[in-house]
């Protein structure tokens, strides 16, 4: 559980600011204002699906690659 936790607190940190600025452009298109609370909320929501998305998306398959190629180079490295 903590090990998720951080996993996706680091995909939030990495993918914040990006989503923000995402957000607060379609905001702002659509003509909603962009520095109120409802903003606020809508980033914080759209930051944690990115993180959700990134995590599960992104990091965990080269996450999986990642091992898998170094099993296999090991096991090579062994012969």
């Amino acid at each position: 559980m903590t090990t998720e936790l951080a996993g996706l607190s680091y995909a939030v940190y990495l993918s914040h600011k990006g989503m923000i600025h995402m957000i607060q452009y379609g905001l702002d298109k659509l003509g909603m204002e962009t520095s109120n609370h409802i903003c606020l909320f809508i980033c914080l929501a759209g930051c944690i699906c990115g993180g959700l998305l990134y995590r599960f998306i992104i990091e965990k398959p080269s996450s999986k690659l990642k091992y898998k190629i170094l099993r296999r180079r090991s096991k090579y490295e062994t012969l």
